[in-house]
């Protein structure tokens, strides 16, 4: 299978945890009471990519991704170089509930930036267990990047795939 090495970033408490979960079928929802990640957490999962003409329309291929939970807790930036190093992919988190979005430009400038990952970057708000309505965008700054609302309800399966 095809590997990709995926961090997921932002503030504490905004619910990277939560969003992991979810997308490794390890919780549908949140848990009842916040608890800080200890530095990183690594969850691994395998999804199947639909078949392609490419692949002679028969073939299923899978794709495995190990999702990096990294603490935004400033106590562990000693560990964040080491926890970007070979990475693929960013997850941007924030709560726009908390006026994070400028604090955003920092984590891009951090995490993004310095592993050119312009395409494969997407910024997730993170509104777990809240309706999608008037979502503020980012700073200017990252206007390219795009941006995918969450919301873990029963209506929430079809965001995992």
């Amino acid at each position: 299978p095809v590997s990709m090495k995926i961090l997921i970033v932002g503030p504490t408490g905004v619910g990277k945890t939560t969003l992991v979960n979810f997308l490794a079928s390890v919780a549908d929802t949140p848990a009842p009471e916040y608890v800080p990640t200890a530095c990183v957490r690594i969850v691994e999962v395998e999804r199947p990519l639909p078949p392609t003409r490419r692949r002679g329309g028969q073939e299923t291929a899978v794709v495995s991704a190990e999702l990096w939970d990294c603490s935004g807790d400033i106590k562990y930036e000693a560990c964040w170089p080491a926890m970007k190093d070979s990475a693929q992919g960013v997850v941007l988190v924030f709560n726009p509930e908390k006026g994070q979005e400028k604090d955003l430009e920092q984590w891009h400038k951090f995490f993004v930036t310095p592993l050119s990952l312009k395409s494969v970057c997407t910024m997730c708000v993170g509104r777990i267990g809240r309706s999608r309505t008037d979502v503020p965008h980012p700073a200017k700054s990252l206007n390219k990047i795009p941006v995918l609302t969450t919301c873990l309800s029963p209506q929430a399966e079809a965001e995992r795939a």
